[in-house]
């Protein structure tokens, strides 16, 4: 009986890295950005800092969306404490107008594939196209 409530409460004393808490400090998570027209991308940047004690690696980042796609700045996967770094959002404007938000979501070692540790969203106000009638 005893083994088996030490066993379920294993997983609260046992730290993952990236499932632990220790996260990426991102100077802000939603970043916004006004196309000018004509525009046919935009570049929106999350500048982040491992403020954690520990070393955190980023195992995985991707969009839902093929309009955006993330970068990590030169490629660095692995943040020692007091590293800092970049995501960059790339944007195709295509045919949209208004508002558009769009996310991308960073994986750090020990999340589950359905629970990302960080969600950026990328929020691109683009004009509408002049319409002639």
């Amino acid at each position: 009986m005893l083994r088996h409530i030490l066993i379920r409460l294993l997983p609260f004393f046992v730290p993952l890295a990236g499932a632990n808490g220790a996260a990426l400090a991102f100077e802000n998570k939603s970043v916004e950005v006004a196309a000018k027209p004509g525009t046919e991308q935009v570049t929106l940047v999350f500048p982040f800092e491992n403020k954690s004690g520990e070393t955190i690696e980023i195992v995985r980042h991707a969009s839902p969306c093929g309009c955006i796609k993330a970068e990590i700045k030169d490629g660095k996967m692995t943040y020692a404490p007091g590293d800092k770094g970049e995501v960059t959002a790339i944007f195709k404007i295509g045919n949209l107008q208004g508002t558009v938000r769009k996310n991308v979501v960073i994986w750090q070692r020990g999340d589950k594939a359905t629970e990302p540790s960080v969600i950026l969203t990328a929020v691109i106000e683009i004009p509408e196209r002049v319409a002639i009638t």
